[in-house]
């Protein structure tokens, strides 16, 4: 009689994995409460001893950091603006487990991963495509950063699709793809049944990210692919076609239109601060003569502000979540550097997290790329194999969390909930992978 409630607890389950992708477009709610039923769900059937999982590294690693930042919550000036993104921060790391838990105990969900995710994607970029077109989507949501003459610059030219005023089509699109190609690995079939689907999806979410404007989703995809296909080990004529569809694709978009292609040369602001007199001197409007820039000067203030918090606070820092309520502070204080984040992973720990949280992150992503690395050796230097199961589906999830963590690229809020959640499925995703081949 108890395996019944147990069937029907992780039926639902996996109900919640399925529909987990949809949830984030939706915003914060639905996903939110589907990472904790699945938390939940992980510690119903641990303590009922239905997983016998053989690597616990990750679980103790984020606990120890979730520790961490509600001490640093505790001892912070507000604390309890702090404690609302901290103290249930564990919520992400029960629900990675669920995920992989849930992956490995049901052999079928991750085929109707596949399917329910490149239907999603489709869609997602058809109604961004339509949107681009006609100003409005399938559900009358306009454009709200159309083109105009006064931002001819290429500044606002977004489409934003299902996601409305939020800027996040283009990272949602890339974050989503990537685990659907680590998913179309792990088919054994990909050859035949899934091939065709996996490059429609392809075309479709790569051309998609392009029209979004989004341009460190695009660089992030562009780092994805390179590294993907230096990697994978399958038929070289498929490496080919995708690149050609890549080739192809970018050069079209760019070609024909301007204001697309206005909006990626500003991509130039990134390397301007290299020497201000190998570009135009009204190039970039906010730029000052002989200022030094990371990326745009907004970023750079930012920055500034939350450098100057990392050094008057350089072990703790100032709280998580709390950039937005002291970068007004006057010591603190830097002319457009108030936001509600640092738009930047380890410049937002540094500030906010200090040392503690920084060094802990730095070296969650270091040794990630460590394991990349080590497989770039065996692939073309030692003459060592590797006996990596899902090898592919395993580089995939490694790239994935290097892009995630990549510091040279501007980011969302290390603690916002949906970017926690975009953060810990491919961690998920891993656990998932490395139960398989220990």
């Amino acid at each position: 009689m108890n395996t019944l409630p147990k069937e029907n607890l992780n039926f639902t389950g996996q109900v919640l994995v399925l529909l987990l992708p949809i949830s984030l477009v939706t915003g914060p709610f639905f996903s939110d409460l589907f990472i904790i039923l699945l938390g939940l769900l992980f510690i119903y059937n641990f303590f009922s001893k239905n997983i016998e999982f053989k690597n616990y590294n990750y679980l103790f690693f984020f606990l120890f950091f979730y520790l961490i930042i509600i001490t640093i919550s505790i001892t912070s000036e507000y604390k309890l603006n702090s404690l609302s993104s901290s103290l249930f921060y564990f919520r992400f790391i029960f629900f990675s487990y669920a995920l992989a838990f849930f992956l490995y105990y049901y052999n079928n969900l991750h085929e109707k991963l596949i399917l329910s995710i490149s239907i999603l994607l489709i869609f997602l970029s058809l109604d961004a495509f339509f949107q681009y077109i006609f100003g409005y989507n399938f559900i009358g949501m306009k454009n709200q950063y159309p083109w105009t003459a006064e931002y001819g610059d290429g500044e606002y030219h977004r489409i934003s699709g299902m996601f409305g005023e939020e800027l996040k089509l283009g990272s949602y699109l890339f974050k989503i793809f990537s685990l659907l190609t680590a998913l179309f690995f792990l088919t054994k079939k990909y050859i035949k049944k899934y091939l065709t689907i996996y490059l429609i999806t392809f075309i479709l979410v790569f051309s998609t990210i392009l029209i979004t404007g989004e341009r460190t989703a695009l660089m992030h995809i562009l780092i994805f692919l390179t590294l993907c296909l230096i990697t994978f080990n399958f038929d070289k004529k498929i490496k080919l076609l995708i690149f050609f569809i890549f080739i192809s694709i970018f050069s079209l978009f760019l070609y024909q239109d301007k204001n697309l292609q206005k909006r990626y040369t500003t991509i130039l602001d990134t390397i301007y601060s290299i020497d201000n007199d190998l570009f135009p001197s009204n190039y970039n409007r906010n730029v000052k003569p002989n200022e030094k820039v990371l990326f745009t000067s907004h970023h750079t203030a930012h920055y500034k502000s939350a450098w100057k918090m990392f050094r008057n606070n350089y072990m703790t820092g100032i709280g998580p979540k709390n950039f937005r309520k002291l970068c007004s502070n006057k010591i603190y204080f830097v002319e457009s550097g108030c936001s509600t984040h640092p738009h930047s992973v380890y410049m937002q720990l540094l500030a906010e997290t200090g040392l503690l949280g920084f060094i802990l992150i730095l070296s969650f992503f270091t040794y990630h790329s460590i394991l990349i690395f080590k497989e770039f050796y065996y692939r073309f230097i030692s003459s060592c194999k590797n006996q990596i199961q899902n090898y592919n589906s395993y580089m995939v999830i490694l790239i994935t969390i290097f892009i995630n963590l990549f510091p040279l690229s501007p980011s969302g809020s290390f603690f916002n909930n949906w970017n926690s959640i975009m953060f810990f499925l491919p961690i998920g995703f891993l656990i998932f992978l490395k139960q398989n081949n220990e």
